[in-house]
């Protein structure tokens, strides 16, 4: 048979596979998708039997069975054997025979990019828009990609190809916080969250690997979960682990990241105890744990602020501005206001970094302050998105993508919140303007992009309707549980 006649039938039937798809924001019959996905595959597999069958007969079998592989699981040849080899041109031609709409195939293309370790695009500011809504793309780009798992898991590869740690730690944290229903297509489940988890090895940064791994299925996500917990915890069963790896991908890479784990033991360095005799020892411990990115919790920094309280009272006071004089200072007053102001700063710093709720009780003085002057910044963090919504004009609405990653911002906020100050914190803010924040926002989002934004809006009206239900606000529960019916029909797969 004619080659051209074959290439043509394969064609024929990856043209049915598109025609047969679902029209934007409508809904096929049964029948007819089911008709057209009928003819797309025998189309398709009729002419792939062609090709095998000329390289039979031309006398090259070897060469027939590796064409059939690669056409007949296009997937599979661009993530297992393209990615690794870095064979992008190859890779990159190969995913425009895998099934799906082209949203779906563009996000496939940003991701195995990405992978790559860079996309074709050159990012530019986005001068058009507020600060608070500007992305690390240019307007057009942004305003081409949808907001699904395939862009968000490229965005993170993103970050960390540009160095933005903060930012895909922060786009991790949105993937966690996912709700059940949220539908996350497999091939993300089991090849984006993997590149993710292999992202943060390379960075060293096990526990990432663990929280990143923990996102996907797989054989390499299933190998990092081990890995990452003989690392951590030392305790990852040898013989699991090394099944583990006989089945994960690339294992001549891997077995090297193996032998590091049985050689390694976790060791977590006790915290070092703050000297209550003098403040600044005591002060000066603490800065060097904070600046090391060692853990602590808010107990420590109560702790340092107690310790101040008798050294920043008059007694005190006065015989600081007595030293200054001493030592020529001419304005002894302004120099005693600077050292009180620094050591405030300094606390008010160590306890946005600390970890864990404020102690529950009567705080005076220094320790009063932090807790209140902290309250206030982490409602503040929220009032960006909050207060377009309570003033009820119209909010500028971005692309798919940049309110994702500002929907993420947002969530990252509440999530701070409720840590420091617990449940009663969130639901002061959730009846004080948040709930019309989170529910009028997919909103306006799906109306504007329609099927590029609904795995997004999906994500955002369950998250809502859970909050919803979380307080006993029964219609905002019902209603975005409606909305999210609405957006998952629009869903690309």
């Amino acid at each position: 048979m004619n080659p051209a006649i074959l290439i043509w039938i394969v064609i024929f039937g990856l043209r049915a596979m598109n025609s047969g798809k679902t029209p934007p924001g409508g809904t096929a019959p049964p029948g007819q998708a089911v008709e057209g996905a009928t003819v797309a595959l025998f189309f398709f597999h009729l002419g792939l039997v062609g090709i095998l069958l000329a390289f039979v007969s031309a006398g090259w079998p070897q060469l027939a069975l590796y064409a059939w592989l690669v056409l007949a699981f296009p997937s599979w040849a661009v993530w297992r054997v393209c990615q690794p080899l870095r064979l992008r041109r190859l890779g990159l031609a190969l995913l425009l025979l895998v099934y799906g709409r082209s949203q779906t195939r563009a996000g496939r293309r940003r991701l195995f990019e990405w992978s790559l370790g860079g996309g074709p695009e050159t990012d530019s500011p986005e001068a058009d828009l507020p600060a608070t809504m500007r992305s690390r793309r240019s307007p057009r780009e942004s305003r081409l990609v949808p907001a699904d798992g395939w862009t968000t898991c490229a965005e993170v590869l993103k970050a960390e190809a540009t160095g933005a740690i903060e930012d895909a730690e922060r786009l991790v944290s949105g993937l966690l916080e996912l709700p059940a229903r949220t539908r996350m297509p497999r091939t993300v489940a089991r090849i984006g969250f993997g590149l993710l988890a292999e992202a943060a090895l390379r960075r060293g940064d096990m526990e990432s690997v663990m929280r990143r791994a923990s996102l996907g299925s797989g054989r390499d996500c299933r190998f990092y979960r081990l890995l990452a917990r003989a690392q951590i915890a030392g305790d990852a069963p040898e013989p699991l682990l090394w099944i583990a790896w006989a089945l994960s991908p690339r294992r001549i890479r891997n077995l090297r990241l193996l032998r590091q784990a049985r050689s390694s033991a976790a060791a977590m360095a006790p915290p070092t105890a703050l000297n209550s005799g003098s403040p600044w020892a005591a002060h000066l411990q603490l800065l060097e744990r904070a600046a090391r990115g060692d853990r602590y919790d808010r107990h420590a920094v109560l702790g340092l602020a107690a310790v101040w309280e008798g050294h920043l009272d008059a007694g005190a006071e006065a015989h600081l501005r007595a030293r200054a004089l001493e030592l020529g200072v001419i304005d002894a007053e302004a120099a005693c206001r600077a050292v009180q102001e620094q050591v405030f700063a300094d606390l008010e710093a160590l306890a946005g970094q600390a970890e864990g709720p404020w102690p529950v009780g009567e705080w005076g003085g220094l320790g009063g302050q932090l807790l209140a002057r902290a309250e206030d910044r982490l409602y503040g963090e929220l009032e960006p998105w909050v207060e377009p919504y309570r003033q009820g004009h119209k909010t500028e609405v971005a692309y798919p993508l940049v309110e994702w990653d500002r929907w993420v911002s947002f969530q990252a906020a509440l999530r701070r919140l409720e840590e420091a100050f617990g449940e009663e914190a969130v639901a002061t803010a959730w009846h004080g303007g948040l709930r019309l924040a989170a529910w009028n926002w997919p909103c306006r989002l799906l109306a504007l992009h329609q099927e590029r934004a609904a795995w997004a809006c999906h994500a955002m009206f369950e998250w809502t309707a859970a909050m919803a239900e979380r307080f006993g606000d029964e219609e905002a529960a019902r209603v975005n549980h409606e909305n999210a019916a609405v957006a998952a029909r629009q869903i690309a797969t």
